[in-house]
C-alpha cells in the first residue's frame, strides 16, 4: 500500500485593507439641542429610520442621546402620571457613548455585538459629531466586503 499525500497549494494572500467608520457611516443626520420639544424629537426620529437621534449642545459635541425607547416613556408619563410631554432633556440618556470615525469595521462590529446599542454617534478627533453609525450599516459593510474578498 502507497501513502500519498497531495501537495496543497498555499492560499493566496488576502490582505484587506481597513474599512473605518468615516467612510460609511450617515454624515447626513438631524440633530437636536435639549430644550427641543418632544413631540418634534419623535417624529425626527421615526422619519429617520433610526432607533434614536443625537442630541448636541452648541459645539456640535454630544450632550445626549433620546432612543425610541426613551419616547415610549411618554405614553407611560400620559397615562399614569395625566403629563404632556416635555423637553427632551427630561427623557434623553445623559452618558453618551460614541465611537471615533477613525475606529475600523471589525472594532464597531465586535462593539454592537457585545452591548444593546443600535446606534451611535460618531465623533472626530475633535469630540464634534460628524455622522452617526447603526447596526444595519456595519451589516452592509460587512457585506460588501465579503463579497469582495471571499
Amino acid at each position: 500500500m502507497v501513502n500519498y499525500t497531495p501537495r496543497l497549494r498555499e492560499a493566496p494572500d488576502l490582505k484587506v485593507h481597513p474599512v473605518y467608520i468615516k467612510s460609511f457611516m450617515q454624515k447626513n443626520f438631524r440633530k437636536l439641542n435639549p430644550d427641543a420639544d418632544m413631540t418634534l424629537a419623535m417624529k425626527l426620529i421615526i422619519e429617520s429610520h433610526l432607533s434614536g437621534i443625537v442630541i448636541t449642545d452648541e459645539q456640535n459635541r454630544p450632550h445626549g442621546f433620546l432612543s425610541a425607547k426613551d419616547c415610549l416613556k411618554i405614553g407611560l408619563d400620559a397615562k399614569y402620571l395625566n403629563a404632556m410631554p416635555g423637553k427632551v432633556s427630561e427623557y434623553m440618556t445623559k452618558k453618551v457613548i460614541t465611537i471615533s470615525e477613525d475606529c475600523e469595521l471589525h472594532e464597531l462590529i465586535e462593539f454592537f455585538t457585545q452591548s444593546h446599542f443600535r446606534v451611535l454617534p460618531v465623533v472626530n478627533e475633535f469630540g464634534a459629531v460628524v455622522g452617526i453609525v447603526d447596526r444595519n450599516m456595519a451589516l452592509r459593510e460587512l457585506d460588501c466586503l465579503m463579497q469582495a474578498t471571499w
